[in-house]
């Protein structure tokens, strides 16, 4: 199992040893010890021009998840054919967007990314939130993996899905009208942004600096 991290942008610091510290144990949460993922930190022009690309929003994100195998049932791992595929897919940090979230809402950042990691790798694991049965589901794998995760490392933190109690409300409503759609590869346009992040994600793949291990 390994945890590719790349950082694109410099605006936002943040513990990246710790980020992958934590990407792993919410990995091993998911029983994902013998996959890998690729975690990109980006700026706003970045991952606005993904959201617009592949979501149709013409907006900045704080989180965007590509996964690597289409299909998947939330719930049931994916079964690879080959040892070359042992690779869960991409998750991209908006970390403009998750700094002004922390600031506003006075939520700590190094606990907060976990939260994002563990709503990134549910989507990558065929969960979403596009009707209100799907965010119910979503919201209980969330909520399982961080109890646990908190009980690991003594954070508090909480799901990034709203409950059910919370579906009529604002939160709710914002995610059953942002609807997760599975992205198209990110090679595959040519757009400027899209190729600055195929290039990294590609050298993620090949290196393995000591403290991605």
């Amino acid at each position: 199992m390994s945890v590719f991290l790349s950082n694109l942008q410099k605006r936002v610091f943040f513990d990246s040893a710790v980020l992958v510290r934590d990407a792993k144990y919410l990995m091993q949460l998911l029983r994902l010890d013998k996959f890998d993922v690729s975690v990109v930190c980006t700026g706003g022009k970045l991952i606005k021009s993904l959201n617009l690309r592949y979501r149709k929003r013409n907006v900045q994100t704080d989180i965007l998840a590509f996964p690597y195998f289409e299909n998947v049932k939330p719930g049931i791992l994916p079964k690879p054919s080959n040892s070359h595929e042992y690779n869960i897919g991409d998750i991209i940090l908006g970390m403009h967007v998750i700094e002004n979230d922390c600031n506003e809402q006075e939520k700590s950042m190094h606990e907060y990314l976990p939260v994002l990691i563990a709503h990134g790798l549910c989507h990558l694991l065929g969960y979403t939130h596009d009707t209100k049965d799907s965010l119910i589901q979503m919201h209980k794998k969330e909520s399982e993996i961080l109890t646990a995760f908190n009980e690991l490392t003594g954070y508090s933190t909480a799901p990034l899905t709203p409950s059910a109690d919370l579906i009529d409300k604002p939160d709710g409503e914002r995610f059953l009208e942002y609807q997760y759609k599975p992205p198209v590869p990110a090679g595959s346009s040519n757009a400027r942004y899209d190729k600055v992040l195929q290039r990294y994600l590609a050298e993620s793949q090949r290196k393995n600096s000591p403290d991605m291990e």
